[in-house]
């Protein structure tokens, strides 16, 4: 009989052979890996020995599925200087919760491969004739944003199947998850950002998106769509020289004066990293306006295009500034073609209040009227030129209404980066496009499909607008309209509105019986208008100070002063009365 020499281990509790399938593991974001090893040592008696080491910082957060419940609590024994000591160990496991995006196209590639090796898999195949699971997902090794990276594992042969939630997008630039793409291409489109996109997300239990992801994205993007805006011009030039009109909205320029991470460097006296700097600016605010319109005008002879004119409001220095440093090509000369206002608003109430402001006098009045309309017929006769072509500054507005949705209405602040050059980007793509910008402007800058979901939404939005457009169109419509703003030219808004809101707002308040009044402005007098000489030279002697005396704020509080006198004299008598 051969003696054969018994097998020991190096590591105790540690099954060698197909043994070694059994073991679990389980990573909890980033420090030490915790590996558990089972083994029976007898009858009621589990052993467990924990062995930890150092993890790389690339390790990928591993999070562990099989248990179904967070908390657990082992008996666990520790080989210490020869002696067994045992001791509880509670471990928390991440359970398989809240909500994933997965690609239905990625749902199906996945179901196939798990199909295909459960079919030639027998123990899998045994497994699934007593009842049970053949394949189980065990853990999420990685999610990337919005994606995300699950393991599977067969319940038979222990094989394990990794799986992504969605596809790549295949750039020039990068290969990102498309699912991330198309969360920061929304969150652009609907004038939000991170914040608004990781409060949803969170909402939903679903994983949340890093700044530098979300960041580096959108700098793609913006690429993108300054891209293809740039081709849209080129079109647009061409268009415009086979009809011979230049309509000027070829060029856009953004100017900003502020960079974050060169104003980070500057405040930490430390030199700035290289970087994409969007700091062009470092003049007035006022002057951003005439600069970009004359870059513009210079641009413009690149492309083969020369301006003539040049619509404006005339509030600005833009018409000078082209005069000055704008060239003149041979016979072309600069029209300054100033646009017409409007009078509503504001001004009407303007109007109104200066109406009667002086007193009249009789005089001639054919040869007043002759004076006065001569001077505001000579003003308009100087810029009729400009004024023939009865322009509108419409367009420009149009456009700066389309840009205040794609930044959020003004109430953030984009300008630290290049976030601000996008969304003007995507405003102008809106304002050349149309309604379907977005999907349009998806394929021909990633080459992949939008999706029935993204081309339907803008697609009912267009019929919506069509819908709307329509039913404006109609007679009744405008007439109903039309009595509607008759009846409010009649009843005036802002005089039924004060009744509600403001100092004319009506107040319940007990009145007073004209006795009653008649005694508190007697006794208001003698306290304080019929005083004696002494009270007066202490009164002008202790207001020397004015603004910077109490007691001067409190007596000009009780008496009409030389300053505001006018105002109350000239009153009229719908003038609200608490200024008294």
């Amino acid at each position: 009989m051969v003696n054969r020499k018994k097998k020991t281990y190096k590591r105790f509790g540690l099954p060698s052979g197909r043994y070694r399938v059994h073991r679990k593991s389980k990573n909890i974001y980033s420090g030490n890996k915790s590996k558990t090893y089972g083994c029976n040592a007898g009858e009621g008696l589990r052993l467990k020995i924990f062995k930890r080491r150092s993890l790389s910082s690339f390790t990928r957060r591993r999070i562990n599925l099989l248990r179904k419940h967070l908390n657990s609590s082992d008996r666990v024994f520790r080989a210490t200087d020869g002696s067994l000591k045992s001791s509880n160990y509670k471990s928390c496991n991440l359970l398989a919760s809240g909500y994933r995006l997965i690609s239905i196209q990625k749902l199906q590639q996945h179901y196939n491969d798990i199909a295909n090796h459960v079919v030639f898999c027998d123990k899998a195949r045994d497994i699934a004739v007593r009842g049970g699971n053949m394949v189980e997902i065990i853990s999420q090794p990685a999610n990337y944003g919005l994606a995300t990276t699950l393991q599977a594992r067969c319940s038979g042969c222990q094989q394990k199947l990794s799986f992504d939630t969605s596809p790549r997008l295949e750039t020039n630039a990068s290969r990102h998850f498309d699912v991330n793409v198309r969360a920061v291409w929304g969150a652009l489109a609907s004038g939000n950002g991170l914040a608004h996109l990781n409060e949803v997300l969170a909402t939903l239990d679903s994983p949340t998106m890093s700044q530098n992801t979300f960041t580096t994205i959108e700098n793609e993007i913006s690429q993108w769509w300054k891209d293809l805006l740039q081709e849209d011009f080129s079109q647009a030039i061409a268009e415009e020289k086979k009809k011979a009109i230049v309509k000027g909205n070829f060029h856009e320029g953004v100017r900003n004066k502020y960079c974050y991470i060169c104003n980070r460097a500057s405040n930490l006296k430390v030199d700035a990293k290289e970087h994409e700097c969007f700091k062009n600016w470092d003049k007035s605010s006022q002057a951003m306006e005439a600069d970009i319109i004359v870059e513009g005008f210079l641009k413009a002879n690149e492309h083969g295009v020369r301006y003539m004119h040049l619509i404006g409001d005339g509030d600005s220095s833009v018409y000078a500034q082209i005069i000055q440093n704008v060239p003149v090509w041979g016979n072309i000369k600069y029209f300054d073609e100033q646009c017409c206002f409007w009078n509503e608003g504001t001004s009407n109430d303007a109007l109104e209040e200066s109406r009667l402001s002086s007193d009249l006098s009789i005089t001639d009045l054919m040869s007043c009227m002759r004076q006065d309309l001569s001077l505001i017929l000579s003003r308009v006769a100087k810029k009729s030129t400009s004024l023939l072509g009865n322009f509108t500054s419409n367009l420009a507005e149009m456009w700066m209404h389309v840009r205040t949705k794609y930044d959020g209405g003004k109430i953030y602040n984009h300008c630290n980066r290049g976030s601000w050059h996008n969304r003007c980007y995507a405003a102008s793509l809106r304002f050349n496009k149309g309604i379907q910008w977005s999907p349009q402007t998806w394929e021909e800058t990633t080459s992949s499909v939008s999706g029935h979901y993204f081309t339907n939404l803008y697609s009912k939005r267009l019929q919506c607008l069509k819908n709307n457009t329509k039913t404006k169109g109609k007679k009744e419509i405008k007439t109903r309209r039309y009595k509607r703003k008759i009846k409010s030219a009649k009843e005036s808004t802002a005089a039924s509105s004060k009744k509600h809101y403001g100092p004319e707002a009506i107040q319940v308040e007990a009145d007073i019986s004209s006795e009653e009044l008649d005694k508190r402005k007697q006794q208001y007098l003698k306290k304080h208008i019929e005083i004696s000489h002494s009270e007066i030279d202490d009164i002008e002697i202790n207001t020397r100070l004015q603004g910077s005396c109490k007691r001067w704020r409190d007596e000009r509080a009780t008496r009409l002063t030389a300053s505001n006198f006018g105002l109350i004299f000239k009153r009229n008598q719908n003038t609200c009365n608490t200024i008294t």
